[in-house]
């Protein structure tokens, strides 16, 4: 403005350039604003485990004798005997506690001839679910056991799902009359592979 209460023309220019830009961006924009979405992304590499473990780790057969008169008797960690001795109604327990399918091998460090001696022992094993589906191949039928490295495989799939990831390993022993006395023990090994 000017001494005299007039708008000078550079002033008016000025009005004018702000009038057309208000416009402009006023007709450039939408009439409704709306929000704007943006995405992120998550990346994770989730490795792969495996691990398997006896729950149930022990077998105990206790005081075991050949009843008098007989060659030989039997008894298996699933309740039955006819020897001199009460029978265990528990087998080992392996669990599959990994987060991926493995293929399982068992092995011991002794046979038949190595753990009980005499005339015609027989030291077997017999792998069968605990749940439902949880061993491809398992036999559920007594086989020998075997002490060669890397052992049998007796899952060519242990599972790994929660409500199928648990099998038994149950032992039979034919121990003659003629057996050696004393304390026998063995260790069983098993080996998961993924």
């Amino acid at each position: 403005m000017n001494k005299t209460g007039e708008i000078s023309n550079n002033f008016l220019a000025l009005l004018v350039v702000v009038s057309i830009a208000v416009a402009l961006a006023g007709f450039m924009m939408p009439a409704k604003l709306t929000g704007y979405g943006v995405t992120g992304t998550l990346d994770a590499e989730l490795n792969s485990t495996t691990a398997i473990n006896f729950t149930d780790a022990s077998i105990n057969f206790g005081a075991v004798a050949v009843p008098s008169g007989v060659a030989s008797c039997n008894i298996d960690s699933e309740g039955n005997t006819n020897c001199l001795a009460t029978a265990p109604d528990n087998g080992f327990t392996v669990e599959n506690i990994g987060n991926e399918n493995v293929s399982l091998t068992l092995a011991t460090t002794k046979n038949a001839a190595d753990l009980i001696g005499g005339t015609s022992p027989a030291y077997k094993w017999k792998v069968k679910d605990k749940d439902a589906g949880a061993c491809t191949g398992a036999a559920n039928a007594y086989v020998d056991v075997n002490k060669t490295a890397p052992g049998t495989e007796i899952c060519s799939i242990f599972a790994t799902a929660p409500t199928m990831d648990e099998l038994y390993i149950h032992v039979n022993l034919t121990v003659p009359s003629d057996a050696i006395s004393g304390s026998k023990t063995d260790t069983f090994t098993a080996t998961a592979t993924g």
